[in-house]
């Protein structure tokens, strides 16, 4: 489904598959477990969720374009974080390292 960016957050907080209107926030089950939200595809995985665990994570990192902090997966990031109050915050290596030791 496809929500504007306002509204994506509680998609996301439902575990739904969905998509903002342009296509630029992606959020889905990549596994059985990993329930996963990215910003402009799979090489910046902004927040992930281990339902084994029980347990969302955040990257901490931002994302550089042309050796800038991109403002877009910024505001992306703000308006996906889940309002959880225990977010694991952790580097973008370590959220690739995640999404592989679940798959």
């Amino acid at each position: 489904m496809r929500y504007q960016n306002k509204n994506i957050r509680l998609a996301i907080e439902n575990f739904t598959s969905c998509k903002n209107n342009n296509n630029t926030i992606l959020a889905g089950w990549d596994t059985e477990n990993i329930y996963s939200v990215y910003s402009y595809g799979a090489h910046y995985p902004m927040f992930i969720y281990n339902a084994i665990d029980k347990q969302w994570y955040e990257n901490k990192d931002s994302y550089i374009v042309n050796g800038r902090k991109s403002v877009t997966t910024t505001k992306h990031k703000n308006c996906t974080r889940p309002r959880v109050n225990n977010i694991i915050e952790k580097t973008n290596k370590e959220m690739f390292n995640l999404l592989c030791e679940v798959a």
